[in-house]
């Protein structure tokens, strides 16, 4: 399984990351909004761990981009 965690706090992300990986799952990470973007336009993932409280990020039903933008527009 190909995860993408998405966290701007490091030790989080380092744990995150220790935990899947020692489960055997392939996993990127991303500090950032813009940076997530770049994987994910390089990157197909089963499955994205995504901070709820990433600075600059919106949430929406219809989905989620930094810097206020929703999916689709």
């Amino acid at each position: 399984m190909r995860v993408l965690v998405v966290e701007d706090f490091e030790p989080t992300a380092r744990a995150i990351v220790t935990g899947l990986r020692r489960e055997g799952m392939a996993v990127d990470v991303a500090y950032d909004g813009d940076e997530a973007l770049g994987h994910l336009a390089l990157t197909r993932y089963d499955v994205v761990v995504l901070d709820r409280d990433l600075p600059g990020a919106t949430r929406s039903a219809g989905g989620w981009r930094p810097g206020g933008h929703r999916a689709g527009s």
